[in-house]
């Protein structure tokens, strides 16, 4: 937890665009493949993240401007309108965080897949207030996944690539995420609201295992980037 700790905190008023692209890595993987978030005996594993950091002077300008500000400690955890980061240490001129886009909480001897960051955040608060227990980010080096890293781009951040003759040059990949072993990044929560037969209402049916899908595949961002940009 130390070594976390001194990595969200490390990036200061001497730290070049160049050391911190490499903290982020280094920080990535720790969080994917030695940490967990617990609450209570609930236990959630890291599974996508993304990077957002501002740093007045440096990393300023359009790839870092998206970020929220705040004032926190390394590791905290900070809720806000697009999810749930765990912090960097914060300055008056830097601040940041690393967002989490998917969690797997085990279920039993499974895990399952949690998409999204809202959904993440709306799992890990309502966890917290249902078990009356805090939730806490444990790195245990012993502690290791058998995965593999790979990064793409951000989701929705448009200053992460370049439009050119309808073509996507990736400039920032700030998106680190596990890849699954069944190459499925599909992500389901059931028994939620789904129109009923293609009306404009929404009921719900408890009888009926409804499903609401969310189809955002981190190995496909790029592609389906590309799409849209060649759409008139």
């Amino acid at each position: 937890m130390e070594d976390l700790k001194q990595l969200l905190s490390q990036l200061d008023a001497n730290s070049s665009v160049g050391s911190i692209e490499s903290t982020f890595s280094k920080i990535a993987e720790i969080l994917l493949l030695h940490s967990k978030i617990c609450i209570g005996d609930k236990i959630y594993t890291i599974e996508e993240i993304e990077f957002y950091y501002f740093k007045n002077g440096c990393l300023n300008g359009p790839i870092y401007n998206c970020t929220y500000p705040r004032d926190c400690r390394a590791c905290d955890f900070f809720f806000h309108y697009s999810g749930v980061d765990i912090c960097f240490e914060s300055t008056e001129d830097s601040f940041g965080g690393v967002l989490i886009r998917s969690l797997k909480k085990k279920e039993d001897k499974n895990y399952v897949l949690i998409g999204g960051p809202l959904r993440c955040a709306n799992e890990l608060a309502n966890t917290s207030i249902q078990e009356g227990k805090k939730i806490e980010l444990i790195v245990d080096n012993h502690y290791k996944k058998d995965s593999i890293i790979e990064r793409t781009i951000r989701q929705g951040i448009k200053a992460d690539y370049e439009a050119k003759n309808k073509k996507v040059f990736p400039k920032v990949r700030f998106c680190y995420y596990i890849k699954q072993k069944n190459k499925d990044w599909s992500r389901t929560r059931k028994g939620v609201y789904k129109p009923i037969n293609g009306a404009d209402t929404k009921e719900f049916n408890p009888t009926k295992e409804l499903v609401d899908r969310y189809k955002d595949n981190p190995e496909d961002r790029i592609t389906n980037l590309e799409i849209k940009l060649k759409r008139p």
